[in-house]
């Protein structure tokens, strides 16, 4: 099916050709004959799909304070988030400080 789909959008580009202007078409017109080929080789869209990729990117940027030394910025603002994630989690495990009130014996 998607080599079908391959060629009539080709002949359907060479149609339109004879009709519109060739300022018509940009890179935009060009990219639907390359996309048949991306979703055969690449398959479904979510196994490609960078969204959550990109989120954690802006959580990441957005940790910068200094912007002379992002590098050190984001590793030294990623081990206090680490470090306060599992002090709380040790913390409401141990110690019972999260959650329930003890009951008066």
């Amino acid at each position: 099916m998607m080599e079908k789909l391959e060629e009539s959008i080709q002949v359907l580009l060479c149609k339109l050709e004879k009709i519109f202007l060739p300022g018509f078409f940009n890179p935009m017109q060009h990219l639907l004959i390359h996309l048949p080929y991306e979703a055969k080789v690449g398959g479904a869209v979510h196994y490609r799909w960078m969204f959550f990729i990109e989120r954690m990117l802006k959580k990441i940027k957005s940790m910068v304070g200094n912007k002379a030394r992002v590098e050190g910025c984001i590793a030294e603002e990623w081990k206090l988030k680490e470090i306060a994630f599992l002090t709380s989690g040790y913390l409401a495990e141990e110690h019972n400080v999260f959650g329930q009130n003890p009951t008066p014996s």
